[in-house]
């Protein structure tokens, strides 16, 4: 009598590297992620080389170049006070990328913190965590951002 069965030796699965012709045959039926892909490259690439970019002061006030159209020497014009478009264009690009990266991390840890709270603690915690998830996520978030300004930036009406 045979206690024991003869088993096949499994074998792990071969690791491939990465195919870069597979992304390539991937991202060709999908153009809208290319081009989305490239925009954010280029702000990316942007906010980078801003201040090598820059051909003016963003806050120099020059009081004789007053609306200008684009030229040589002022690529998207001037405003009403004299300031070089292009350079606060750049300037503000750099600093609203920054915003949403500082937001997105604070966002993630503060998601991260709340899910893990919620899977120790779990039972009454849990379903409390939720629900207040549950109504942030009802609110429109331009209403939200619309009354959190009312609420906070007393100040400046």
């Amino acid at each position: 009598m045979m206690l024991s069965e003869e088993t096949s030796a499994v074998r792990p699965q071969k690791q491939t590297r990465f195919n870069g012709a597979k992304l390539v045959w991937m991202l060709k039926g999908s153009p809208l992620t290319v081009t989305g892909a490239v925009i954010i490259v280029l702000m990316l690439l942007m906010m980078i080389f801003s201040p090598w970019l820059a051909t003016h002061d963003p806050n120099a006030i020059d009081l004789t170049a007053r609306l200008l159209p684009p030229s040589a020497a002022h690529w998207f014009g001037t405003d009403e006070v004299g300031r070089d478009l292009f350079s606060r264009v750049l300037v503000g690009s750099q600093q609203s990328i920054l915003a949403g990266l500082v937001v997105v991390a604070i966002a993630g840890m503060m998601g991260s913190l709340l899910g893990c709270l919620s899977g120790v603690l779990g039972g009454r915690a849990d379903a409390i965590i939720m629900r207040i998830m549950d109504i942030m996520l009802s609110i429109p978030s331009l209403v939200l951002t619309m009354a959190l300004a009312a609420a906070t930036w007393t100040e400046f009406v």
